[in-house]
């Protein structure tokens, strides 16, 4: 794998060759993250302080793609390391804070003109998706929240690429990979979270009176107690019954939780859906990538993958 920077102005540098490197993809939030190390000399200086952007290919193919947030070079008996950090393209507009608007009938382009290029992030072409009714962003809202909010509404999931492209995927996008007993197993573990979630959120609008109550039937069937009651400005009982469902699947989506290392580069992203068996942990399912963590350092390299049950 080779490392190159960017500046704002579009000149691009190459790094010498990548002693170590760390690359965590996620997609969405918490943001992906990178931290990789190099061979230093002093000629370098002026143009990592003029650098934003970095990026890591393979085989002219792009792993990574994201914001430098800091750079350092220490001295030591390893030689003048270099090493270089910093978050995914999703860190553009989750530092970049949205003003306050209520859009009346927005569409997916408005909404996306208005805080990803803003922001100068780029997106895939999508079909227009229309909110219904009216739609917020609260005041001290990120960009980022304000695409995510709409999109969610949509039956949308908002997802950066490895390339550092925003899109807009359906829940049940993404490839299907198959891992039955893989080889090269290091360690894995399975949780199985009870704490937290939730089995049954009741919804309110003081104003007009509304109320709708969603249950977590799932849950509920073994045993799960854990009521929520949100006040929210919605002005429809089907919004009511949107806020309930995403406070129980986001309760509840990392309940059941698979991580498993590996030897080597697997390659699978964040929302892929794995069909995996392990039969020492006695586990077999469907799971969704949730984050992947690529590793290279001195012991080797080694891919972790952490595994949300569908």
């Amino acid at each position: 794998m080779t490392g190159r920077v960017e500046t704002a102005d579009g000149k691009v540098y190459e790094l010498p060759a990548l002693l170590e490197w760390r690359l965590r993809r996620t997609g969405g939030v918490p943001c992906d993250s990178f931290r990789v190390k190099c061979l230093y000399s002093a000629e370098m200086g002026e143009a990592l302080k003029a650098a934003c952007r970095f990026a890591a290919t393979e085989n002219g193919v792009t792993r990574f793609r994201g914001v430098i947030d800091e750079w350092s070079a220490v001295c030591g008996a390893e030689g003048t390391v270099l090493t270089v950090e910093g978050r995914g393209m999703a860190a553009l507009l989750l530092d970049n804070e949205a003003e306050a608007v209520t859009y009346q009938r927005a569409a997916l382009s408005e909404i996306l003109k208005d805080h990803a290029a803003a922001c100068g992030v780029a997106w895939e072409p999508h079909g227009e998706v229309y909110g219904t009714g009216e739609y917020a962003v609260a005041s001290g809202s990120s960009r980022w929240k304000a695409i995510e909010g709409f999109a969610r509404r949509c039956g949308l999931t908002p997802y950066f690429t490895r390339e550092g492209v925003l899109c807009l995927r359906g829940a049940a996008e993404g490839r299907r990979l198959v891992l039955e007993e893989p080889e090269g197993v290091i360690e894995a573990s399975y949780r199985d979270r009870r704490y937290g979630v939730l089995s049954e959120v009741t919804a309110v609008n003081r104003a007009k009176k509304l109320r709708q109550t969603v249950r977590n039937e799932a849950f509920l069937a073994r045993g799960g107690s854990c009521r929520r009651v949100v006040y929210v400005p919605s002005r429809s009982v089907n919004e009511l019954r949107y806020t309930g469902r995403y406070q129980i699947e986001k309760s509840a989506e990392d309940a059941r939780e698979l991580t498993v290392t590996l030897t080597g580069s697997v390659d699978a992203e964040p929302m892929d859906r794995v069909e995996l068996s392990l039969a020492r942990l006695g586990v077999r399912g469907t799971f969704r990538v949730s984050e992947t963590l690529h590793t290279l350092s001195a012991s080797g390299e080694t891919t972790e993958l952490t595994l949300w049950e569908v």
